[in-house]
């Protein structure tokens, strides 16, 4: 046979073709890159075996016992965070299969490394029950295949090492189809593709093959150990069809519900918009949706849609729930976006894919009623709040307030001779001073700040955790930025202010007579004289 058609060298092209493939694959879900290095590291082993017994170095202690621990403890790695556990209940038909094996093992000595192969196999089997458990279920498929792998793997070892190094394919057929299984498995949970039954399928043809072959060539030579291989074997292949049974039973359930499911969504959707009788409220038909959503994707905890200028901090789009690291963006007309944010990774992302156009139909609905809504409650010459925004923004900064107990200031605020600006220069000039004034106080406020056009060459500012002190320290900043200003007019702009409030509002009745007293300190800057700030008093 050709050096390159060793059995243990195929194991190795094997071992590391599925690990590179799941470290390609697992960048974006570091739970299945234990997986992916128990792969690479058991590759290694095999070709450490080859290196090893081409040598004639057969110690138990050696680079490819090394590497098995590796494997073993990175595969352990992913299968202690792995989710999806159930108690284990179906998986114990195993046990007495295994039991048998373990005790044909038991009956052979001195195989230091290989009692440690098989504890280590064994361990990872074991430990791997609550997830078998909960695939057997229907609940996850990709982590069954990889239990079969782990099995395989179990009966693999065992006989090698009952039978003083086995009978030589059956082993290397059973370790090849572990590393494939576990790697199939890995891959199918990584990019989440199917194809569960179809591998215990195999698995359990598999088994059946090694049974056969087993218990003739134990038969033939008249072991000793051919009753308790043939119970052992037996047992375990019983275990494989039942967890075949009950897997296609639990996803047939599964299948079931999700249908369910899926037409629950579809017609839920179909029904959702605004209706007659409802206010246009984007962040409601948001909301809808999410709930909506929740029906298929339980783990959805934020929707969020966001115009073209698109920063959070300008009130400019909309987001109801909460926003995670764990997100799936809908590209959206007009260079717009929506984002579904979920509390954990993002799991079926085939049927977020489905569900993209109707998604994005709704989504444009609530974006339309965005963009109404914003054209209403913005000035369009200087892009900032007008009063109608004003007063639907004020409760909400209000009720925050009171709940963190922060003080909030009022400030009205003028442009000083305006009226000689248009008379002056024109209109056009005009625009561009309010413009500017406009631009000013963005540099200066911060995104918890309201900035309002209120009306003409007039503006309204809501300072958020600022006292009266504070704010007027900040007046001064923008008045003497405004002064400072050069090339627009033949003389400096200024501007006049009267703050009020800087406590804690009690209701927005208090914050209506805030309004009162702000504009009568406007009034006395004003009649001192202009280009200054006054507090209400």
């Amino acid at each position: 046979m050709p050096d390159w058609l060793h059995p243990e060298l195929l194991l190795a092209a094997l071992a590391l073709g599925t690990g590179t493939t799941l470290w390609r694959e697992a960048r974006g879900k570091p739970v299945w890159q234990g997986a992916a290095l128990g792969q690479l590291a058991w590759g290694l082993e095999e070709l450490a075996w080859w290196t090893q017994r081409r040598r004639g170095w057969e110690n138990d202690f050696s680079p490819a016992g090394l590497l098995y621990l590796v494997g073993a403890i990175a595969w352990l790695s992913t299968l202690a965070r792995l989710e999806e556990r159930a108690r284990p209940r179906m998986i114990l038909w195993l046990l007495p299969g295994l039991a048998f094996l373990l005790y044909g093992v038991f009956a052979q000595s001195g195989q230091n490394l290989g009692f440690i192969v098989i504890w280590g196999d064994l361990i990872l089997l074991i430990f791997s029950f609550p997830l078998l458990e909960a695939a057997l279920q229907g609940r996850v498929e990709g982590r069954f295949m990889v239990g079969v792998g782990l099995l395989l793997r179990v009966v693999a070892s065992g006989f090698f090492y009952w039978l003083d190094n086995g009978l030589g394919t059956p082993e290397y057929t059973l370790w090849g189809l572990s590393y494939l299984l576990m790697g199939w498995g890995a891959y199918a949970e990584i990019r989440n593709v199917a194809g569960g039954p179809v591998a215990i399928f195999i698995s359990a043809v598999s088994m059946m093959v090694v049974f056969v072959v087993y218990t003739v060539e134990l038969h033939r030579e008249n072991h000793p150990g051919f009753l308790l291989a043939a119970i052992a074997l037996s047992s375990l292949m019983f275990a494989i069809f039942m967890g075949l049974v009950a897997n296609l039973y639990g996803f047939q359930a599964q299948a079931a519900e999700r249908l369910r499911r899926w037409i629950n969504l579809l017609e839920r959707l179909n029904r959702l918009g605004p209706q007659p009788t409802q206010t246009l409220v984007p962040s409601g038909i948001l909301g809808e949706l999410l709930e909506v959503l929740r029906t298929l994707f339980p783990d959805a905890v934020g929707l969020e849609t966001r115009l073209a200028s698109g920063d959070r901090s300008t009130g400019e789009g909309i987001l109801v729930g909460s926003i995670t690291e764990h997100v799936k963006i809908f590209p959206m007309e007009n260079e717009t976006e929506a984002r579904l944010y979920f509390s954990g990774l993002v799991q079926d992302e085939r049927s977020l894919e489905v569900l993209s156009p109707l998604l994005a139909e709704k989504l444009r609905q609530a974006q339309a009623l965005l963009e109404l809504q914003h054209k209403a409650h913005t000035d369009p010459l200087t892009g900032l709040l007008n009063r109608r925004g004003l007063e639907r923004q004020t409760p909400r900064l209000l009720a925050q307030a009171r709940r963190e107990s922060r003080p909030v200031t009022l400030a009205l605020l003028d442009l000083d001779h305006f009226k000689r600006v248009n008379d002056t220069y024109g209109h056009a000039r005009g625009d561009q001073v309010l413009q500017t004034l406009a631009n000013v106080l963005r540099r200066h406020l911060r995104a918890e700040d309201l900035a309002v056009r209120w009306g003409g060459e007039e503006f309204a500012l809501l300072l958020y955790g600022t006292k009266t002190e504070e704010a007027h320290a900040a007046l001064e900043r923008i008045r003497a930025e405004l002064r400072d200003l050069d090339g627009l007019l033949e003389w400096p702009l200024t501007l006049s202010a009267g703050l009020a409030g800087g406590r804690v509002p009690g209701s927005e009745l208090e914050f209506e007579g805030w309004i009162g007293q702000a504009d009568q300190a406007l009034m006395r800057a004003k009649e001192d004289g202009r280009d200054q700030v006054k507090l209400a008093g």
